[in-house]
């Protein structure tokens, strides 16, 4: 790499944090186009390039979180358990609330059916979202 080489890599390096920058302050892509002197569409992809990396980052992090909590959960529930197991009622409730919460962290819990009704209290069959959006217009806001 030639001392040129690294001169422009650093001007690229510094016209991304640049575009970033720009988008964190709500610039739109072709405001920082114009700012930058880029097009939009290489601001696009430098912000989408750049979030992608932090959600990737993000995603680590939560996921190194969620197996320390998950640790500490652990311990919890070994503390409690003997006296859980030889009946005692508050043991047994704290082992079902450490239960609760760990089926919450790790989305344990299947999904609850609900059902839209209209405003009569009767239920949307067949319409679905049209047909709710027809109860809406009908005038109410």
């Amino acid at each position: 790499m030639t001392a040129s080489t690294a001169g422009t890599r650093l001007s690229a390096a510094e016209r991304k944090r640049e575009i970033i920058k720009l988008r964190r302050d709500g610039l739109t892509f072709h405001e920082i186009g114009e700012q930058v002197a880029c097009t939009p569409q290489y601001a696009f992809k430098v912000v989408r390039v750049y979030l992608e990396r932090v959600d990737k980052e993000l995603s680590e992090e939560v996921a190194q979180l969620r197996r320390l909590e998950s640790e500490r959960l652990d311990r919890a529930h070994r503390a409690v358990w003997p006296k859980a197991i030889k009946g005692d009622l508050r043991a047994i409730d704290r082992v079902l609330r450490i239960m609760e919460r760990r089926a919450r962290l790790f989305g344990l819990d299947a999904p609850q059916k609900r059902e839209l009704t209209g405003k009569d209290g009767r239920p949307l069959v067949g319409g679905g979202l049209a047909a709710l959006l027809e109860e809406s217009d009908d005038g109410e806001e």
